[in-house]
Formats: C-alpha cells, structure tokens, sequence
C-alpha cells in the first residue's frame, strides 16, 4: 500500500508529521530517500528496530555511505 501526502503552503508540516506518523506504526517500509534526513531517519530505525520490520530504501551513493556511517549499528 502506498500512500501520497501533499500539503499547502500555510502547513508545509503537515507531510512529515504524517508521514512520521505513518512510520511508527510499519513492520514494512519501501522508501525513496533522495535526501539525508535525520529527522525521518531516526524514526524509522527506531519503530523498524521496536515492530522488527523489514526496511528497503533506494537512494544514492552518497546518501548510502552517509547513512552507513550514521546508522551502520542499526544496520
């Protein structure tokens, strides 16, 4: 199931507070992270770690080395 999160411009944070909200509850996530967040990332290893989910995630080499090195324990 996927799901697409839009907001207006007079609640910019509207996607991520749903999108964060989303995470907490997923055994199973398949993301395209174009960017570093750590803000999203941490989310998602902690709710992966608690619901013990499964995780795909398609980025780039850069994105991949500097999540390697941030998270390689929970990895």
């Amino acid at each position: 199931m996927g799901n697409i999160i839009s907001s207006k411009s007079n609640d910019l944070t509207k996607a991520i507070e749903k999108s964060l909200d989303l995470i907490k509850f997923s055994d199973e996530l398949n993301i395209i992270m174009p960017i570093f967040s750590k803000l999203h990332l941490n989310t998602i290893f902690k709710f992966m770690i608690l619901n013990e989910g499964k995780l795909e995630i398609i980025t780039n080499k850069k994105i991949s080395k500097l999540l390697f090195n941030s998270y390689h324990d929970e990895i």
